[in-house]
């Protein structure tokens, strides 16, 4: 019984995905030596959606991009629900162009899925992408394994910066394109 309450604080309850807690303590710490690179995404105009629409129909999108970027992720990846409208793709065997790649796979994906409401409306929504390239010796000279999913966010908001809908990449070297 405490094994299966402990999985199930792993678990994001509206959209099935691992949640942040699970990223944390689990992945990141076991794993970081084999990530190479991260995707961080972000649902744009998100609040809007909430808004507009209420918190159902917001949750109605949240469940249906897990949906999308889990059709999109690989055996190999760990995809996981951050927070809010945010979503993490570890891509552990991937290099960075590999990376852009699928993040732009991921950014089209959810730009040309249609959400179906209750009511027959028809949404669509775009995602801002944030991807870091790190390799394990950068890492390995950081304090925290975490650092690679500030240096994804920070990318993330760099794309939102940029006007929304695209992938942004920071890399090792601190240059963001």
């Amino acid at each position: 019984l405490i094994y299966l309450n402990k999985q199930k604080s792993y678990i994001d309850q509206l959209t099935s995905l691992n949640n942040r807690r699970y990223l944390e303590e689990k992945v990141l710490n076991d794993k970081v030596s084999k990530i190479k690179n991260i995707t961080m995404c972000d649902i744009d105009f998100f609040k809007k959606i909430n808004d507009t629409y209420g918190h159902q129909v917001g949750d109605l999108v949240l469940k249906r991009v897990a949906q999308v970027l889990q059709e999109k992720a690989r055996a190999t990846d760990t995809l996981a629900r951050y927070g809010g409208e945010e979503f993490v793709v570890l891509l552990p065997e991937t290099d960075e162009s590999g990376a852009e790649i699928f993040a732009e796979k991921m950014r089209r994906a959810v730009e040309a899925e249609v959400i179906t409401t209750d009511d027959n409306q028809n949404l669509q929504v775009a995602i801002s992408l944030g991807v870091c390239g790190l390799d394990w010796e950068a890492l390995s000279n950081c304090e925290d394994e975490t650092v690679i999913v500030k240096y994804a966010d920070q990318a993330l908001y760099q794309a939102k910066e940029m006007g929304r809908n695209q992938v942004q990449t920071y890399h090792s070297s601190g240059d963001k394109s």
